[in-house]
């Protein structure tokens, strides 16, 4: 394992954004909502509220979602995890009319329940209730399983 994937592991990484703000309105609905005002962002996100536009519905999940995590810096790419065991990349800056994931990875077991990428936006992590840690490269399409945990994972944490 690589430096920056042991640091994305071991670190914390702040649930809100800078760039957008993420919704579940429905099971395997994923709303995404653009600020009007940067500072509006930071505000909903504690009292859910705020400012916000609404900016497209995302379909691809089967079932409920239960991991979203936006990328680093301009949180152009969105990743997200679920019941239905697929872990779906999105580009939330595309077209507007595209609702379609970008990438769809498959190899956990059970539900999903953390994702998150790397420092460099090019690899993603996911854990869930299967025990597995799996790492995806986004560039090559490539998948491998990092670790068999002792127990279920619910998290996963970038510093």
């Amino acid at each position: 394992m690589n430096a920056t994937m042991s640091d994305v592991i071991s670190r914390i990484k702040s649930p809100s954004s800078k760039k957008g703000f993420v919704s579940l309105l429905e099971e395997s609905t994923l709303s995404v909502l653009q600020p009007k005002m940067k500072k509006d962002l930071y505000y909903a996100a504690i009292k859910v509220g705020g400012n916000f536009e609404f900016s497209r519905n995302l379909k691809g999940h089967f079932s409920c979602v239960n991991a979203i995590n936006f990328s680093n810096g301009d949180a152009r790419l969105l990743v997200s995890g679920g019941d239905d065991r697929r872990v779906l990349v999105w580009d939330v800056h595309g077209d507007i009319e595209n609702t379609k994931p970008k990438k769809c990875f498959k190899g956990h077991h059970g539900n999903i329940f953390g994702t998150i990428f790397d420092s460099t936006n090019r690899h993603i992590l996911s854990c869930g209730n299967d025990k597995l840690v799996i790492y995806y490269d986004l560039e090559h399409g490539m998948v491998k399983f990092l670790d068999e945990q002792l127990s279920n994972m619910f998290c996963i944490v970038n510093k």
